[in-house]
């Protein structure tokens, strides 16, 4: 099981704050990563 479902090596690091997930847009994962927590706060709020 450890094979199969191994972690590629790649996978292991995740991205620094710097970098880039769109060229075209100029974004960078410190971008992303706050628009994700901001809208998982939300989905734990109730109405």
């Amino acid at each position: 099981m450890n094979e199969t479902f191994a972690l590629r090596e790649e996978l292991k690091t995740l991205p620094d704050a710097e970098t880039v997930v769109c060229r075209c847009e100029d974004v960078r994962f410190a971008d992303l990563k706050i628009v994700l927590l901001s809208r998982s706060k939300l989905q734990t709020r109730c109405e």
